[in-house]
């Protein structure tokens, strides 16, 4: 089975998310853990972090935008949108 990690930030300080990850597949309920993030400039699409970790990293359109209050629901939106889209099966 399967475990999917959703996290809204861009993983350039993963030690937190990697701690969490580790102690998931420590409890062998799951034999791998994929990881979503958000995508920064300079930083890879998609990593192996380890034989049972995978981190895809997610371009949204609305990334540039303002931060106001709606502009960031639009980009949550789009966010899950593409989670869901790619992690479907």
């Amino acid at each position: 089975m399967n475990n999917l990690h959703i996290s809204m930030t861009a993983l350039l300080n993963a030690s937190r998310v990697l701690k969490q990850t580790n102690s998931i597949l420590s409890m062998k309920q799951f034999n791998s853990v994929h990881i979503a993030a958000l995508y920064t400039e300079g930083s890879s699409t998609q990593e192996k972090l380890s034989n049972n970790i995978e981190v895809k990293k997610f371009r949204l359109v609305t990334r540039n935008l303002k931060k106001n209050l709606l502009i960031q629901i639009f980009k949550y939106i789009e966010f899950t949108i593409r989670v869901a889209f790619y992690y479907r099966n």
